[in-house]
């Protein structure tokens, strides 16, 4: 909230905590971050008179140093880097060390303790919900890595999730080509079939996406080569589904990659690590889980008539087997949807396993 009692410029954040705990600290930030704000957003003419956390559970009121104008300034050079550096590309694992910070002890109101920092430098992993993952902690979570399970009469194979291939390349001739047409935003449509002997894929953008890189010499009869597509299926047909990662470009009779090559369905197992999605009738309507197994993560989503019965019965840390899943993309991680064929089995509840 931010008051004017006096004149000037006040800033407080109303807690209903007691102020004990390792957030406590960040609420520093939080108000200097206001401060810096409110600064920015007023054309560096305007700055606090004070900045104050009112902690109900006790009563009482911290008054927080609020920013210079030379720590001001850096706020916004700081900002701007971090901002920068976001929007730069996916970061690597070199680029996120698993290297906490120290837990921060704070009394209540606020006040910081004595010692200020747990002396244990592993302290906030203790509680921390990736413990289970994280190199710095020893705990063997039990993860699967199958290569194939029997169930309903016959053997599945089983992809372990780091072999899921979700980008995939194409060649052959084009026909019954609709587009490429822009409209004023830039945005493209189109659509053709990919043919190669008596294979087909249709191509298309993916839903959401605008891909940029289509060779404008396309045309009906030209040959080339779809590169980094989403492999998918619908009605029985091949789709190669196109962001802004993929490419069409023209090719020659020489270039291959087969059409019939293409993997578009895959049975997994893994753990469940969180249920995302669940429908409830109203505005969510898509149940959506991320598993993991010993080579990585997956994530899991169904929409409306394709979520089985047995969803309903899936709980955290459950192991489970999806069936018969079609391969797909999303946020850049390998993703499996279900279809009406597709299937949720139960291979061993989360009460049999170690705990996450």
């Amino acid at each position: 909230m931010i008051y004017r009692w006096n004149g000037n410029i006040r800033i407080i954040d109303i807690k209903a905590s007691i102020g004990k705990g390792d957030r406590s600290g960040d609420y520093i930030e939080q108000l200097r971050l206001y401060a810096w704000l409110w600064w920015e957003t007023h054309d560096h003419t305007e700055d606090v008179e004070g900045l104050e956390v009112w902690y109900l559970g006790t009563g009482t009121v911290k008054v927080i140093r609020k920013p210079t104008e030379s720590e001001l300034k850096g706020y916004e050079k700081e900002l701007k880097e971090l901002y920068q550096k976001l929007r730069a590309g996916d970061p690597s694992e070199a680029d996120c060390p698993t290297n906490p910070a120290p837990l921060r002890i704070f009394e209540e109101g606020g006040k910081a303790a004595d010692p200020p920092t747990d002396p244990d430098p592993n302290a906030r992993c203790i509680r921390c919900d990736y413990r289970g993952l994280c190199e710095n902690v020893e705990r063997d979570l039990d993860l699967p890595l199958e290569r194939r399970i029997e169930r309903f009469g016959h053997a599945w194979p089983i992809t372990p999730f780091a072999e899921i291939v979700s980008r995939v390349d194409a060649v052959g001739n084009v026909g019954l080509l609709r587009g490429p047409e822009f409209d004023e935003k830039g945005v493209i449509t189109f659509r053709f079939d990919l043919k190669e002997g008596y294979d087909k894929a249709v191509v298309k953008p993916n839903y959401g996406k605008n891909p940029t890189n289509i060779s404008r010499a396309i045309a009906n009869g030209a040959r080339v080569r779809v590169k980094n597509a989403i492999p998918g299926i619908w009605r029985g047909n091949i789709e190669l589904l196109l962001d802004e990662e993929s490419e069409v470009i023209i090719t020659d009779d020489e270039d291959e990659a087969p059409i019939v090559e293409i993997v578009t369905q895959v049975n997994v197992v893994g753990r469940v690590w969180s249920i995302d999605a669940i429908p409830n009738g109203v505005d969510v309507k898509r149940w959506s889980v991320t598993l993991l197994d010993q080579s990585g993560v997956c994530s899991v989503v169904a929409f409306r008539g394709s979520i089985p019965i047995t969803a309903a019965s899936v709980e955290r840390g459950d192991e489970v087997a999806i069936l018969n899943g079609t391969i797909g993309e999303f946020g850049g991680r390998a993703q499996v949807k279900l279809s009406p064929s597709s299937k949720v089995v139960h291979l061993r509840a989360n009460d049999e396993l170690p705990a996450f």
